[in-house]
């Protein structure tokens, strides 16, 4: 699904669990409870999308634009890919970082809940 148009559609509580979603268009796309998890972002424009209460965890991120998303209740991992100014930014537009055991080898969806 990499290079898709996926502008301006309604994939709410769609399920992309580790999809190749590189360099695809989701300006203003509802993704609101969708799971992205362990996706390949790299290229991604989600700006203006909602990502209301999705699950972002262990996604490839670089070069994704996340200007104007709706991310309130949007659950992503350790921010490493973040700027402190992007992290705080994102926080205050309600997202939600969550901090993995470490000590795990292999994480799943159930460990960003």
């Amino acid at each position: 699904m990499s290079n898709t148009n996926f502008q301006n559609m309604d994939l709410k509580n769609f399920y992309f669990h580790t999809a190749n979603l590189s360099n695809a268009d989701f300006r203003g796309t509802n993704l609101s409870n969708a799971n992205l998890f362990g996706a390949n972002l790299v290229n991604t424009n989600l700006s203006n999308a909602n990502l209301s209460n999705s699950l972002l965890c262990f996604v490839k991120w670089g070069n994704t634009n996340l200007n104007g998303a709706i991310v309130k209740g949007a659950r992503f991992d350790d921010d490493y890919w973040l700027s402190e100014t992007q992290r705080r930014d994102l926080i205050e537009r309600g997202a939600i970082f969550i901090v993995h055991d470490e000590s795990k080898s292999y994480h799943t969806a159930e460990d960003c809940q």
